[in-house]
């Protein structure tokens, strides 16, 4: 069962309501949902939450006055964070996720060469265009690497 496209039949058996009570719920009182095509899907958490603020009665149904949630509530709190964890998870595995450290690594290592390369071309214009050419282009590159490292604040 994938908790976040239920089918009706599924929804209410996890509610011990009818199939038929979920469809009226969500045509005409508001239970969230969406169509695959024809058919109702429900996202679990969302059910959860709209039926323990609109339908729960008993024991697991929050007092009146009370700023403590439900039972209920704190369960669908719990099994959505679950889902999301899931989700992260899985676009790790789909390498949809990239660790940070491993980006900024990376960053690192090509700004280096970058400053690198810059850092080599005073020296390379000497010959050919000569030494007061070279020295300007060698201001300028300092000047501008200086710039930027200023605008980084771990620089």
């Amino acid at each position: 069962m994938n908790i976040h496209e239920m089918t009706t039949e599924e929804a209410a058996t996890l509610l011990s309501v009818t199939p038929r009570a979920v469809r009226k719920w969500a045509q005409e009182e508001g239970l969230p949902h969406r169509f695959i095509g024809k058919d109702l899907r429900f996202d679990w958490p969302q059910t959860l939450t709209w039926w323990t603020a609109n339908k729960c009665r008993g024991p697991v149904a929050a007092q009146r006055g009370s700023s403590t949630p439900p039972k209920v509530v704190s369960e669908a709190q719990i099994l959505a964070t679950k889902a999301r964890m899931d989700a992260i998870k899985l676009a790790e595995r789909e390498g949809r996720m990239i660790d940070l450290q491993l980006v900024e690594d990376e960053w690192t290592r090509k700004i280096l060469a970058c400053r690198g390369r810059l850092l080599t071309i005073p020296a390379r214009l000497r010959g050919p265009l000569g030494q007061e050419i070279a020295k300007r282009v060698e201001d300028e590159v300092f000047q501008a690497l200086t710039e930027l490292a200023k605008e980084w604040p771990d620089a």
